[in-house]
């Protein structure tokens, strides 16, 4: 969204790093031993984080990939 020459993040976006930076911290948090309790087995505690890793990069490149197309969509924009 561009308001007078600049761009505005949309909510979707915002919510999208927002969700992006979350799992992708607690899946290191998992990861490490200190989101999880000790009697949580070390294969079940690794595989959360590993799932919760990449989920959180799969979000941040969807949310880069949709803002490069949107970008070059726009008129008059030169491509970052």
């Amino acid at each position: 969204m561009r308001v007078r020459g600049v761009n505005i993040p949309t909510l979707t976006t915002v919510l999208g790093v927002a969700a992006s930076l979350a799992a992708f911290v607690l899946g290191i948090l998992v990861l490490t031993g200190l989101m999880l309790p000790e009697h949580v087995t070390t294969e079940l505690r690794t595989m959360m984080g590993i799932v919760l890793l990449l989920f959180g990069i799969f979000r941040a490149l969807r949310i880069y990939f949709d803002w490069k197309r949107s970008w070059s969509h726009q008129p008059n924009s030169t491509h970052p």
